[in-house]
């Protein structure tokens, strides 16, 4: 049985999520259920760590949500970011969800893959989107209004993953979002404002097709 451990105390209408059931077999993981989280660890209000069972190696990556005194109106749509491990001009990922979370109050999943063009990667983030998708809800989520960011290299996954989710019958995403590298990226520090234009495509009309692409300028 996966170990979940230090959970936050939920605020918003849910028990702890090692209380909650998971069902399996239900939403678009096909029964990905909760033998797939190994730990959910809090670092920080607002912020926790978490590990999924992956296909070859357990999948790590950061929750981030918003600190609100009161409960969401509805559920939250949910972004999940992917970043190279290393690279020139990268927006380090708590930079990149810094806007999502405060400014257009999404939950965020965080991860980092360490060589962005091997299958074992593009696996461990099918893992996390499949994991979003079925357990979304719990944590205020909606798994209908999905955010795919990819940085640099990592947009190739997020667009793989795009038609891959596209080609098993998933609703269109909500965003694809691919980000170029930029001089301006280099060394950036943790802190600091994320880029203004990213919680701006956060509230679109309607879904984008799952292939098209979103450039920050």
């Amino acid at each position: 049985m996966a170990h979940v451990t230090d959970i936050h105390p939920c605020r918003w209408r849910m028990t702890p999520m090692h209380q909650r059931p998971f069902p399996a077999g239900q939403g678009r993981g096909q029964g990905v259920g909760m033998t797939q989280i190994q730990s959910l660890t809090t670092l920080a209000p607002g912020c926790a760590t978490i590990v999924l069972r992956g296909p070859a190696e357990p999948v790590r990556g950061v929750v981030h949500w918003p600190r609100l005194p009161l409960p969401p109106a509805g559920p939250r749509p949910v972004a999940v970011v992917v970043s190279p491990s290393t690279g020139d001009r990268l927006v380090p990922p708590e930079r990149l969800a810094r806007p999502l979370v405060a400014d257009a109050q999404l939950m965020v999943l965080a991860l980092t893959v360490p060589e962005p063009r091997a299958a074992a990667d593009v696996e461990a983030v099918w893992t996390a989107l499949l994991w979003v998708a079925d357990h979304a809800r719990e944590i205020d989520g909606d798994p209908d209004r999905l955010l795919l960011i990819g940085q640099a290299g990592a947009a190739d996954v997020a667009r793989t993953l795009a038609g891959r989710a596209h080609e098993a019958g998933w609703p269109p995403l909500w965003r694809l979002v691919l980000l170029p590298s930029t001089p301006e990226s280099r060394d950036l520090p943790p802190s600091g404002p994320g880029p203004p234009a990213l919680a701006e495509l956060t509230t679109p009309a309607e879904p984008v097709q799952p292939y098209e692409r979103r450039h920050l300028s």
